[in-house]
């Protein structure tokens, strides 16, 4: 506990509120950011003002003047927030393209992710409403340690100070699925005039990315999984519960779309359990452990539980194996069935055809 103290004795006490919350985009093909300034002001899509049971939702906002962006982020310890890397990182995330291994497929400095900011930049204001006085401000931010945005956009940050809200379940013994039914919260919003906390159920994840231990169900990159329309700008960094657990299994991101209204636009979210690592090392920190999703629930949803070196995520590299890897869905059941009737039906013809010429 001497770094953690040692860090608090840093810490300022200034607070400023930023004018958005810097999102790109992304998907398997080429996109280009957000650019409409009508988007910007956008909460979370067919939401509903979340009341005071979500308070453990927090806004933050992070980083020097003139660059600050609104951010979203969740009390996952008294004093230990879970949110988006981009959104405590100096970067330029605002036109930019990925491809389908989760690598840029721009050039920099587009989507590139820079240095942390200095932890005592980072407020956290608590409540549906930002304020104006930060409740908390970080002593410690720790970051995937990814250089650009397409995968692993994901960060902890240690605060000064202990909250009162509860702690939130994270998700870290199992694969999100698939069909998945999601609940999202976000401050979505241009500022303190429209940030205000929003909630919208009934999200589907459409996509899920490879990892350490299964290839891709669908195509999204790895790490990450894909859901339908909800989050916009200021939600980054926001959670995704299973709706089934309550637990949060993503961290919102980047949007593949022109605007979060936009027909069949993709949100990405940062998976939580690849990452479990990264988290516990910052709650360790902070002399806290993870709440975690009970196992007997795990077991229900899903049979793909991560090993213990699952959390080792390689990021800088991409695939290691052929992008069209991570692209390519397991075979139906039904495939193998027909190939099965296929190769019956051959082998009945084969002997009746035999069975003809015996009997000339």
């Amino acid at each position: 506990m001497v770094g953690r103290r040692s860090a608090i004795a840093q810490a300022t006490a200034t607070w400023a509120v930023g004018a958005l919350c810097l999102v790109g985009c992304a998907g398997t093909e080429s996109y280009e950011g957000v650019d409409d300034i009508d988007s910007l002001g956008q909460r979370i899509v067919g939401g509903e003002p979340s009341g005071p049971e979500d308070d453990s939702v927090v806004y933050l906002v992070a980083g020097d003047e003139g660059e600050r962006p609104t951010c979203t982020a969740s009390l996952i310890a008294p004093d230990v927030v879970l949110t988006a890397l981009h959104c405590v990182t100096h970067n330029v995330a605002t036109n930019f393209s990925c491809t389908p291994d989760g690598m840029l497929a721009t050039q920099p400095p587009q989507g590139v992710i820079g240095t942390l900011y200095d932890a005592s930049t980072v407020k956290i204001s608590v409540g549906g409403t930002p304020k104006t006085t930060p409740d908390a401000i970080g002593v410690k931010v720790f970051g995937s340690g990814t250089t650009q945005i397409c995968r692993g956009d994901i960060a902890v940050v240690v605060l000064d100070r202990e909250l009162d809200q509860p702690s939130l379940t994270l998700s870290f013994n199992r694969r999100v699925r698939r069909g998945e039914m999601l609940r999202l919260v976000g401050f979505g919003g241009d500022g303190m005039t429209d940030s205000l906390r929003h909630t919208r159920s009934g999200a589907r994840i459409t996509d899920v990315g490879a990892d350490a231990k299964a290839k891709a169900d669908g195509i999204a990159a790895p790490y990450t999984f894909a859901a339908t329309e909800g989050a916009c700008l200021g939600d980054s960094g926001g959670p995704a519960f299973s709706e089934e657990t309550g637990a949060i299994v993503g961290v919102y991101s980047i949007s593949a779309a022109a605007s979060c209204t936009a027909l069949g636009v993709r949100n990405t979210y940062t998976q939580v359990a690849p990452f479990k690592d990264l988290i516990t090392k910052a709650l360790e920190f902070a002399g806290r452990k993870a709440l975690v999703e009970p196992a007997e629930q795990t077991d229900a949803g899903s049979n793909d539980k991560p090993s213990d070196d699952e959390t080792d995520v390689d990021l800088g590299s991409g695939s290691r194996e052929d992008p069209s890897c991570f692209c390519s869905a397991p075979r139906p059941a039904h495939n193998r069935a027909s190939w099965t009737l296929l190769s019956l039906g051959l082998s009945l013809l084969w002997a009746l055809r035999r069975s003809q010429r015996n009997a000339c």
